[in-house]
């Protein structure tokens, strides 16, 4: 590791585009220690890999990595799907952290922590939406059984 002087910190260790490249095999024998599946030691090493690959078109080898070379490489995933962009934004920063302080455990933020992608898990789509004709069939369903109540359970769920 390097010590840097950057402009809003005072000293701190930092890593190189080299640096990374020799912490793939051990980061990937970490990962191994702990028993990830198969799937998921295949996905930390693609994209441990693909940043390595992003940075090193613009990086020298000894080239500390910056917190701007990181949001450049996730903004250069947006042609993915954003449940996707958000697992590589998982999986690089649990690879930085580990280029850091060599400790897969470590859950304490690095200078190049990328702050993590947040997306709605399930989506509404119109096939879930009862048209206005359709709650008006609904509610005369319910009243020609006799299930009031259940009219009224519908004005509400309409109404909130």
């Amino acid at each position: 590791m390097n010590e840097f002087k950057g402009n809003d910190q005072d000293t701190k260790d930092v890593i190189t585009l080299k640096d990374m490249k020799r912490s793939v095999d051990d980061f990937m024998a970490e990962c191994k220690d702990q028993e990830l599946s198969g799937n998921t030691l295949i996905k930390y090493e693609r994209v441990a890999r693909l940043l390595i690959d992003h940075l090193s078109r613009d990086h020298n080898d000894g080239d500390p990595v910056t917190k701007k070379d990181m949001i450049d490489w996730k903004t250069s995933l947006k042609h993915y799907e954003v449940k996707t962009q958000s697992d590589y934004v998982i999986c690089a920063n649990k690879f930085t952290r580990f280029c850091i302080s060599r400790d897969i455990e470590d859950k304490q933020k690095c200078y190049l922590t990328l702050k993590n992608i947040k997306f709605q898990k399930t989506i509404q789509t119109d096939d879930d939406i009862l048209t206005p004709n359709e709650i008006k069939r609904l509610k005369a369903a319910a009243r020609k059984i006799g299930y009031d109540d259940v009219v009224l359970a519908i004005d509400i769920f309409v109404k909130s």
